[in-house]
């Protein structure tokens, strides 16, 4: 919903506080699981994911909200956000073929506040915190 980037660590608690907040003021929602798409740069595939073929109301809003309690503290956002499940990150080869997912949904009922740490083999992510929506 929100990359944040480098955090200094005197504002993380801050920040969990705001996500706190925003979470306890939103319903939880589903996100239909129908598609799979790439992120790509040219021709270079980035990420594969899975996620929903049309806009998600629940999951707009709750961007919406988190980005609004976040952005006192003095973070920007990237302009566009879609929920999806990554399913490979720098995938190799050509186009990727059609593929037709068995219909699913996943239901948001938390929102999860992430560390991540680059290193020379990807990403790994720590949770920090979890906050239960309504």
């Amino acid at each position: 919903m929100a990359f944040l980037g480098d955090v200094a660590p005197a504002l993380i608690e801050w920040v969990a506080e705001s996500i706190r907040a925003a979470a306890g003021r939103s319903d939880r929602f589903a996100v239909p699981i129908d598609r799979v798409g790439t992120f790509s740069v040219g021709t270079r595939v980035h990420v594969i994911w899975a996620g929903p073929s049309d806009p998600v109301a629940g999951f707009t809003h709750r961007v919406e909200t988190i980005r609004a309690a976040l952005a006192p503290l003095g973070f920007s956002f990237d302009a566009h956000v879609e929920p999806h499940v990554t399913l490979a990150r720098n995938a190799r080869g050509g186009a990727l073929p059609a593929v037709d997912p068995p219909a699913s949904s996943i239901d948001a009922r938390a929102l999860t506040l992430f560390s991540s740490h680059l290193d020379p083999h990807g990403s790994t992510y720590h949770v920090l915190d979890r906050f239960p929506l309504r």
